[in-house]
């Protein structure tokens, strides 16, 4: 492990071989670890509820699945919990897929749990004490809030390492650029070529884009508009994703406070006072689809940044031209970027082309917008600027 700019910086190359890392769980202290007692048997965690009591991180005397806590379906009287439920931040119409472990507290008998997330359920029985079990199913979201619960049928259970990710109709923007919204609405965005727009903005978070074309000719340019460039300020940090040239050794790279990211990077951030950051970037192939991108486009880079508890966003770099042997067909390869964004807590109310859909109480145009085009065109062109109509950022 090494540090370098500042001591909150840390980078460290690793290898990212599972997809589940690759992907945003929007489930909040999904292992049941932020609240996880250090000398003690259980304390209440308050991302998730129940219909008795406060639901409990327990040190249990087995290793938990992931970390080193589990929920368990007894409060700290004894008493037994019908419900463990969470209530999480989703976008209507999306599938998600919720996956599971479950662990039977008896080690004779196993126990018998439902749960539900939006349209989707499950049912089964948990194993003996001692073995883990996995659970999955998907469910599309009902709103923008959609409830996960875990309701106990028999005998009692022991839960852990839960995960809820988006798979289909994902709140994203790729292409030329199509917008699928945090309400689930779709719409296109004429921008302009070589202008800086704002895509989502926050008091503490603010993500630009510097729109492009392809290239066609030597002079000339294909008609149409797509992302070529993002920038996010993060509080004090910033990161900065370029999709590359049309040269063919141009390829796209990702920068972090001025320090640019190998295949496997992982950077994390752990300022005082501040949100956590954490980074990571690799240069598997891949369909963009498969990081929540609402398209079927190549990817060869890919970029996921958590905000704390607050944003998770992943931006993916695209590329086309090649045959199916990796070959350049095209004289200019065509790259871009794909954009996606899924806020993790409840309260917040961003704005900006993309933000603005997660208010489903602003009026918006048939083009998807409240106010003008121009509204959110950053004026000076800084790929990090903050100058435009709806600005947020640090306010």
């Amino acid at each position: 492990m090494a540090s370098f700019r500042a001591a909150s910086f840390l980078l460290v190359v690793a290898c990212l071989a599972s997809l589940a890392l690759a992907q945003i769980n929007v489930a909040r202290d999904a292992g049941f670890e932020k609240y996880c007692p250090a000398n003690s048997y259980a304390a209440p965690t308050a991302d998730w509820y129940t219909d008795v009591a406060a639901v409990q991180s327990f040190l249990y005397g087995v290793p938990a699945r992931e970390g080193a806590c589990v929920a368990d379906f007894l409060d700290a009287s004894g008493n037994f919990l019908g419900t463990i439920e969470q209530d999480v931040a989703t976008v209507a119409g999306a599938v998600y897929s919720v996956t599971f472990e479950l662990q039977s507290v008896n080690p004779l008998s196993t126990a018998d749990i439902d749960v539900s997330f939006g349209s989707g359920s499950s049912n089964g029985n948990a194993p003996g004490f001692g073995f883990w079990s996995q659970g999955s199913f998907q469910g599309a979201a009902t709103g923008a809030t959609t409830t996960l619960t875990f309701t106990l049928q028999g005998g009692d259970v022991i839960v852990d390492a839960i995960s809820i990710v988006c798979i289909a109709n994902c709140p994203s923007v790729f292409g030329d650029p199509h917008f699928i919204g945090l309400d689930g609405k779709r719409f296109d965005f004429d921008g302009e070529p070589g202008n800086v727009y704002n895509l989502l903005t926050d008091s503490e978070v603010q993500v630009n884009t510097l729109l492009g074309q392809f290239k066609l000719g030597p002079h000339s340019f294909i008609n149409g508009a797509i992302m070529s460039q993002i920038g996010m300020r993060l509080g004090d940090h910033s990161v900065v994703v370029n999709a590359g040239g049309s040269d063919l050794e141009a390829f796209g790279f990702v920068i972090v406070d001025g320090v640019s990211l190998e295949d496997g990077a992982v950077v994390e951030f752990n300022d005082e006072g501040k949100e956590p950051i954490h980074i990571t970037f690799d240069r598997k192939n891949n369909n963009a689809e498969k990081y929540g991108i609402g398209s079927h486009d190549y990817a060869v880079g890919h970029l996921t940044v958590i905000y704390g508890s607050q944003y998770a966003f992943t931006v993916v770099l695209v590329e086309s031209g090649r045959d199916h042997e990796g070959n350049w067909v095209v004289p200019y390869p065509r790259r871009s970027l794909d954009f996606a964004a899924q806020p993790l807590a409840l309260h917040l109310r961003p704005h900006g082309l993309f933000g603005q859909t997660s208010q489903p109480s602003l009026t918006r145009s048939a083009s998807g917008m409240q106010g003008e085009r121009e509204d959110y065109q950053i004026q000076s062109g800084d790929l990090l600027g903050s100058d435009f109509t709806f600005n947020k950022f640090g306010l």
